[in-house]
């Protein structure tokens, strides 16, 4: 009986010394304390791998680790120098110790280590669980605070801090693009553009191009970086690679590329990585969206402030001489429109334009604003109309645009009712001479198109009392109407025929004409700019 309570106290301390321990190292520790004490080293531990159905080396105490792994099947677990760590009849593990020890306290340490490696095992495994939960609430809280952004350059930079950090990358860029092959590096720690460039899949393809074509997440460790990639032209050393779109729903808007994490990419760490990339793409398209939007606020304030630009060209009344008048109204189909029109006096004489520009909005707005500054200033120096249209060709010509122009100029001397014409592949003017319909036909090309304009002939006819003149743009003639006519020159004529025998005063003639192409198009949407000037000699 003495015996026995020698041993009990002797094995008390050794259970008080195990039973609590929380962590490997602390176990580690205890355990090398008793084999010492024992005189059991060097010893080893080794585990119980079921699915490989071997015993690796775990741990070593007074020795090297053991590099080879020991089959269960066939192994003597009573022999000599071995004892088997049990959890109840499961096997967790054998320890090793030399075969001449016998000591009562190996027997008790070998009962114990089993559940105490289970609970330390467990233990460890929840703590690693909490402390993941932690990181990817803070992770996630942090994603969060992107949405607070609205600098996009900003934003880029949180976004791929925060994908690093969740997954300890040690290099990272962020791609922005609409795209495969058109994305581009907007934001880079540790990464060339030369690597982004050269880490390419087996079929050739940029690695950052195909996520963003297949909007999945890429996730290569170890042996499968060999596999999965042509790294041939890759000047760098790559451990891992985590590549994952920034798609929050409606198309990838970017690519987020890791490389070589401090430990390795793991599913854990991949889904950490795509919780923030769905946050971050949230971020992104609003950031996107409040830039579009104020970019559209801005346009609209240039173009309003264009198309104020291009309104105070235009003559703000009609023009009443002492035996003529002239007015005139242009509708655009866009915010600006590429129409021209204006009429003064000089010199006694009345002068009247129209004019038309390829295209529509801005581009064509401002083009007519250039026309208007030119011929303004050429007429006003006394420039005849031949002079003056050169002159506004060569202007033109110089801007390079790709653009043209056709313009109609008409002088009327009030004295004899002379008149002069020149047109720039400008539709036909209708002349109205004494009830009569006749046509004006351009006589040169239109502006901007040759460096040196053939302008040999200017159209000069004397004019009546009653006469009218309408200058337009082919806005009106080659409208359509429900069942795709075009109106032409011929019913356009007939309309001013009518109007002016019906009793329309010329000057009234604008606003009957829009109200009739109106009715010819009915819902057909007005695709082109409409523009009119009637130019009149009172009777």
């Amino acid at each position: 009986m003495d015996g026995d309570t020698r041993l009990l106290e002797q094995l008390m301390p050794l259970a008080d010394s195990l039973i609590p321990t929380s962590s490997s190292r602390s176990l580690t520790s205890r355990l090398e304390e008793i084999l010492t004490a024992i005189g059991a080293v060097p010893a080893q531990i080794y585990l119980h791998d079921q699915t490989a159905g071997v015993l690796y080396p775990a741990l070593a105490f007074g020795c090297a680790m053991g590099e080879e792994d020991i089959p269960v099947a066939g192994h003597d677990h009573s022999r000599p120098g071995w004892r088997r760590l049990a959890r109840s009849d499961e096997l967790i593990g054998m320890l090793a110790f030399p075969p001449q020890i016998e000591d009562p306290r190996l027997d008790l340490c070998a009962v114990l280590l089993g559940p105490v490696l289970i609970n330390v095992h467990a233990r460890e495994a929840s703590v690693d669980e909490r402390r993941m939960l932690h990181n990817r609430i803070h992770h996630l809280l942090a994603a969060g605070q992107l949405l607070r952004h609205l600098d996009i350059d900003h934003l880029l930079v949180e976004i791929l801090n925060g994908v690093m950090e969740s997954v300890e990358a040690q290099v990272g860029a962020v791609l922005t693009g609409h795209g495969p092959g058109d994305m581009t590096i907007r934001v880079t720690l540790g990464l060339q553009e030369h690597h982004v460039d050269h880490l390419r899949m087996a079929d050739g393809m940029r690695v950052v191009d195909h996520v963003a074509q297949c909007g999945e997440i890429l996730c290569l460790d170890g042996d499968d970086i060999g596999q999965g990639l042509d790294l041939s032209a890759l000047e760098a050393h790559v451990t891992g690679l985590l590549v994952l779109p920034l798609d929050s729903g409606r198309g990838v808007q970017g690519v987020v590329l890791l490389a070589n994490s401090a430990s390795t990419f793991d599913d854990d760490r991949a889904r950490m990585a795509e919780t923030v990339c769905q946050m971050a793409s949230i971020a992104l398209e609003n950031v996107l969206l409040v830039q579009a939007h104020v970019e559209q606020e801005r346009l609209r304030g240039e173009l309003q402030i264009a198309r104020n630009v291009q309104a105070d060209m235009f003559p703000a009344a009609p023009l009443q001489l002492t035996t003529m008048g002239a007015a005139g109204a242009v509708r655009s189909c866009d915010e600006t429109g590429g129409d021209y029109f204006g009429y003064l006096e000089r010199d006694g004489r009345l002068v009247a334009m129209v004019g038309d520009v390829t295209g529509h909005g801005l581009g064509a707005a401002l083009f007519t604003t250039a026309a208007h500054a030119i011929i303004q200033q050429q007429l006003s120096s006394g420039q005849g109309l031949p002079d003056s249209v050169i002159a506004l060709n060569s202007g033109l010509r110089s801007t390079h645009s790709g653009r043209f122009m056709t313009m109609a100029l008409l002088e009327i001397d009030p004295q004899d009712l002379r008149f002069s014409l020149v047109s720039a592949g400008h539709n036909p003017v209708l002349w109205l001479h004494q009830g009569a319909v006749r046509w004006l036909p351009s006589a040169t090309l239109p502006l901007g198109i040759v460096d040196q304009l053939p302008l040999e002939e200017v159209q000069t006819d004397s004019a009546a009392a009653g006469d009218v003149f309408v200058m337009y743009t082919d806005g009106f003639t080659e409208a359509f109407d429900g069942d795709g006519a075009c109106l032409g020159e011929e019913r356009f004529a007939a309309e001013v025929v009518a109007a002016l025998a019906n009793g329309t005063h010329p000057r009234d003639l604008i606003a009957h004409l829009f109200a009739f192409i109106d009715r010819w198009t009915g819902q057909v949407q007005n695709t082109d700019d409409l523009t009119l000037v009637v130019v009149w000699i009172d009777d």
